[in-house]
């Protein structure tokens, strides 16, 4: 299974974790997590404690949340940060979560939307209004300018003039956005590039992370 070492109990949680990604996204997304872990565990062999911590410590809300409770660990945070997220399973919308999901790992990000986005276990409705997702983007951008002071990276958000007007939920869109960003600088080192670039592809908006 790839270049990684594994521990027999590290190989069974992984493969418990591929288990609960649908069947029709699992060839694409088993070498594209493969390739995140083995960045986090740097050549060590891997055990069950490396493949939890990297799912606590590495993955965005809400897929955190889902697939710690997919692999039965107990999150204490979870009723303050995602309490909808930490019971939804994998019900529903799942291949929305793990489409969102492939978009925020950092090299590997290609588009965000694909005319939907999952909906925390269909309890929270989205509120569709029209709005400028550039504008939202450098709106979403301002508050990482610090941290990207602080690291020395080179941080830009970069729109075409012919991005159109979207109608989707301004909340959950943002929320997109922050994620995004946050993992880009997670995995970007000092001294860094971020580049953040949102274009018009066949009457959608396309956004892609380079780093």
């Amino acid at each position: 299974m790839s270049d990684i070492k594994w521990l027999p109990d590290g190989q069974k949680t992984f493969e418990k974790l591929m288990a609960a990604v649908p069947d029709a996204m699992r060839d694409t997304m088993r070498p594209k997590l493969l390739q995140m872990l083995g960045g986090k565990v740097a050549g060590q062999p891997v055990s069950k404690k490396m493949v939890e911590d990297w799912v606590k410590e590495d993955l965005p809300e809400p897929q955190r949340s889902a697939l710690m409770a997919a692999l039965g660990i107990k999150d204490p945070k979870a009723k303050k940060e995602a309490p909808v997220a930490a019971t939804a399973g994998w019900d529903g919308d799942s291949e929305n979560m793990f489409e969102v999901m492939l978009q925020e790992v950092p090299n590997m990000i290609h588009e965000v939307f694909r005319g939907k986005l999952m909906l925390d276990a269909n309890e929270i409705q989205p509120q569709q209004e029209p709005f400028s997702l550039a504008e939202l983007a450098f709106d979403v951008s301002h508050q990482f300018h610090l941290r990207a002071r602080d690291k020395n990276i080179d941080f830009e958000v970069v729109a075409d003039e012919t991005v159109p007007q979207v109608s989707a939920d301004v909340g959950m869109i943002e929320r997109v956005l922050e994620n995004l960003i946050d993992n880009s600088f997670k995995h970007t080192p000092e001294q860094g590039r971020i580049r953040l670039h949102l274009s018009a592809q066949r009457g959608n908006v396309e956004i892609s992370v380079s780093d």
